[in-house]
């Protein structure tokens, strides 16, 4: 490791190895914020692996998976200084923010998530070993290949286009040799994540980073792959080996196909949403809209909805959702209490509320939208926290459906389409902050997917062990911790953190609430228990609350997207 540090100090700031190593000293020492966030996100993945590595009976290809994925961690750890020279601007894209692009992030993020489920399946559902690992190994191969692209950002196009295609295919090759990643799927992920980057940054000037930008097209690139594979299995064209035969929750198969469908429709329609997006007259809006429309439905009816029932085992999607939802009297009562929030999420959109401007020029601010912000992060707390402790089978299929309209919603707007582009402005304006400073409108998506993702990734069926904690990380950090650290930080915030805005008192607050959130959960939960809690398990939620405050006070990215997850794959990996 000395030998790489010296070397790399020689490569990259062309000095002697001695004045290297001391500038590395120094800079580990330093309170950078981009530094900070790829440390904890890479300490934490760490951890996380070797205690895989060390405590459990892991057999091959997973072995061999998370151990890429720690030395992955390792290297980030160890060049963590050097990192914050990787290119933080593209000149032909604008990207969100000017300081923390989250390279290492990215590439490290959805990979401690899938260790943490790893760690879980182990002892609890050891049939779900092969798709993790199957999927680990994929992601592995992306993160390459991202790292990859920043390596080759300054040569010239279209030397580095060659080159990036040359090393893409070499990739796949090496994990098809070496671990026994089927090489198509591995290529086709790798290939199509390579085109999403490029997209959302080109089509999106402003509205990603590059970490925000690399997770959303891994997750998208996952779920378009296992759908495809799921489509082909069900209809006879592939069979899946015996490690990967997994069949997936009502639930799961939902929201693979809706976000399917809707994946489907962008990329086959894509000519008439730039269409729509150039025109010029409005009577050009109109009919391209339409015509967008209507063969967007004529997709789902005819195309989505059958591979639905396919994947619902025979079960027509319309009856299934309906008797989902008036099956039992748990859910009736459940959806009706919904209702009544969503009708005060409408009012309170609808009503720019004086108690609200009051408040949030308590301490001679401007009048801003944070406020609006946290009644909204109060309100989807209410949902999630009484769902999960009622049903969450029932949660993890309401959220799938509600994240499609919120996404297909979004795209409607962005591209201005009539007759609801108009109408969708209006609603999104009050919440708008400076975070959404391009054409996309994601804190409120990334705000769901916060919260929803814990629910949609835990592996287990069964509710009854303590690791059910984890499916409340958004509910935790995002429902409680973000909402008091913002309302905390901006009241009584005095001693703010070595280069953020975010203030200690807003940490600390952030802490004590989320570790009296604990003690309210395994109240309400039946499925949990206070006095099933050990004392080693506290440190531990203790540890986690901590890791991912601290985190949420120096990332750079969109919260709502990475601290629930974050909290999420800690517990899961350390319970």
């Amino acid at each position: 490791s000395l030998v790489l540090v010296l070397v790399m100090a020689q490569e990259v700031g062309n000095a002697s190895p001695a004045v290297g190593l001391s500038q590395f000293v120094k800079g580990m020492k330093g309170t950078q914020p981009r530094v900070i966030e790829m440390r904890v996100v890479a300490f934490a993945g760490a951890f996380l692996s070797s205690r895989i590595l060390l405590s459990k009976d892991v057999q091959e290809p997973c072995f061999w998976s998370v151990f890429m994925y720690l030395i992955s961690c390792i290297v980030v750890l160890l060049f963590s200084t050097w990192l914050v020279y990787f290119p933080t601007t593209i000149k032909t894209v604008k990207l969100r923010g000017g300081e923390g692009q989250g390279i290492a992030v990215g590439c490290l993020f959805l990979q401690l998530v899938l260790c943490g489920m790893i760690h879980c399946a182990v002892d609890h559902a050891p049939q779900l070993l092969g798709l993790l690992s199957f999927n680990l190994s994929i992601l592995t191969g992306v993160c390459a290949v991202s790292l990859l692209a920043t390596l080759l950002y300054p040569i010239a196009f279209p030397n580095s286009v060659t080159l990036y295609n040359f090393a893409l295919f070499g990739v796949a090759l090496a994990l098809y040799w070496w671990m026994d990643v089927p090489f198509f799927p591995m290529l086709g992920v790798a290939v199509l994540y390579s085109v999403l980057v490029a997209l959302l940054l080109q089509v999106f000037p402003g509205s990603f980073t590059v970490c925000e930008a690399m997770l959303v097209s891994q997750g998208t690139a996952l779920l378009v792959l296992d759908s495809l594979m799921q489509l082909l299995a069900g209809f006879g064209f592939m069979k899946f080996p015996p490690d990967m035969s997994v069949t997936r929750s009502s639930a799961t198969s939902c929201l693979e196909m809706l976000m399917f469908g809707l994946f489907l429709c962008c990329v086959l329609l894509f000519p008439v949403l730039f269409f729509i997006y150039e025109s010029k007259r409005e009577v050009e809006e109109k009919l391209w809209s339409t015509v967008f429309q209507v063969a967007s439905l004529g997709l789902g009816f005819f195309l989505v909805l059958p591979c639905l029932q396919l994947l619902l085992n025979g079960a027509s999607p319309i009856p299934f959702v309906l008797a989902s939802i008036f099956g039992q009297q748990h859910t009736v009562l459940l959806s009706l209490y919904w209702t009544v929030l969503l009708v005060g999420a409408c009012l309170l959109l609808c009503s720019q509320s004086s108690s609200i401007s009051l408040l949030s020029t308590l301490k001679n601010s401007e009048p801003s939208s944070i406020w609006m912000r946290k009644w909204f992060h109060l309100l989807v707390f209410l949902v999630f926290l009484v769902g999960l402790a009622v049903d969450p089978d029932f949660v993890s299929l309401s959220s799938s459906g509600i994240a499609f309209l919120l996404v297909g919603f979004e795209l409607i707007r962005v591209f201005h389409m009539w007759p609801l582009a108009t109408f969708l402005d209006s609603l999104v304006e009050p919440v708008l902050d400076s975070r959404d400073s391009g054409p996309l409108v994601l804190t409120h998506i990334y705000l769901l997917f916060g919260f929803s993702l814990p629910v949609w990734l835990y592996p287990l069926k069964r509710y009854t062990q303590v690791s059910k904690l984890s499916m409340y990380g958004g509910v935790l950090a995002l429902g409680i911790g973000d909402s008091v650290a913002a309302v905390a930080g901006q009241l009584m915030g005095r001693q703010k953190w070595p280069g953020t805005t975010k203030t200690v008192e807003g940490t600390l607050m952030s802490f004590f609430t989320q570790m009296l959130g604990v003690l309210v959960i395994l109240v309400i939960d039946p499925e949990l228990d206070f006095f099933m809690i050990t004392q080693r398990q506290w440190g531990v939620i203790a540890s986690c609350i901590g890791a991912a405050s601290f985190l949420e006070a120096y990332t750079q990215q969109i919260d709502n997207l990475i601290i629930g997850v974050f909290l999420f794959a800690i517990l899961l990996g350390f319970l």
